[in-house]
């Protein structure tokens, strides 16, 4: 996406943002054609963080290039699992621990996955370990 807006940044008028929701869209159905078919499809995104009004809680989304992707595709909806990628500090091992949140905590309020998917809350920074977990739940 970002890209093609840079490529095309002179372009005037509404073009340019209504063929990024366009040809955005053709990649989320493609992905679907994928899942269909029985592929297991991972997408990695740069999240965006944004105070929710409502809890006060941190919803993190995809970046994307505007609001006609954000407010007509919604990304986050296109999936079943969203993991957020974390990392935090534990004092008493004095180590760094990469890993990725499962569902909603206190903190943050846009992971979600299937119930029963992951037993833990905070799961290994392994897209292996991932894979292996979807293929368990879906058979």
């Amino acid at each position: 996406m970002q890209d093609w807006y840079m490529d095309n940044a002179l372009a005037s008028g509404w073009d340019g943002p209504k063929k990024i929701g366009f040809f955005m869209g053709k990649i989320f159905k493609a992905l679907e054609a994928l899942d269909q078919a029985g592929k297991t499809i991972f997408v990695l995104a740069h999240g965006e963080e944004v105070k929710n009004d409502t809890d006060g809680r941190i919803d993190v989304s995809m970046k994307t290039t505007g609001k006609m992707v954000d407010s007509y595709i919604t990304p986050s909806g296109k999936f079943d699992i969203v993991l957020l990628g974390n990392t935090r500090f534990d004092s008493s091992e004095k180590k760094l621990h990469k890993e990725f949140l499962t569902n909603e905590t206190e903190q943050y309020g846009s992971a979600k996955s299937p119930i029963g998917m992951f037993e833990e809350l905070r799961i290994p920074n392994d897209l292996g370990y991932v894979k292996g977990k979807i293929v368990e739940y879906y058979g």
